[in-house]
């Protein structure tokens, strides 16, 4: 049994145990995502908390220390290491890429964003160069016990 503590209730899920070697079928798989959801949903407060603080001591320590090594900040019971800054590339002159690579090239290289797209490119104009097709379906997890 799976006991999953959320703020101040307990819920408990009976847990779908399935051995390495078999297959689940639909209904284990089924009832195998309704328990992780149940577990993703216990613990994602705590996980955007954790992106937060990661977030903010890494934009905190940025200007410290020497750019191409590890920097360690201790705190009362735990150390974060920050690892050396990485070198950023960009793409400053797409004129110069063009003249450099030619056009062929360029254009096997190039990429537009399709929100890029929508700002300077009528719709009516779009389905000239556009294909359209279906996406996969979405699916949401409904943890209700079903009986």
């Amino acid at each position: 049994m799976l006991v999953i503590k959320q703020k101040s209730e307990v819920q408990a899920v009976p847990e779908v145990v399935v051995k390495a070697h078999e297959k689940m079928d639909t209904r284990q798989k089924i009832d195998r995502l309704g328990e992780l959801k149940l577990v993703i949903d216990a613990v994602n407060p705590s996980v955007k908390e954790y992106d937060k603080l990661k977030k903010e001591l890494t934009l905190e320590y940025k200007e410290e220390g020497d750019v191409d090594s590890e920097l360690e900040v201790m705190g009362n019971a735990f150390k974060i290491v920050l690892g050396s800054r990485p070198n950023q590339r960009a793409v400053t002159d797409l004129y110069g890429l063009f003249e450099i690579v030619g056009e062929e090239l360029f254009m096997k290289m190039v990429t537009v964003g399709l929100t890029e797209l929508d700002k300077y490119v009528a719709k009516s104009e779009q389905e000239k160069i556009l294909t359209w097709s279906r996406g996969n379906r979405s699916l949401k997890t409904v943890t209700s016990v079903v009986g």
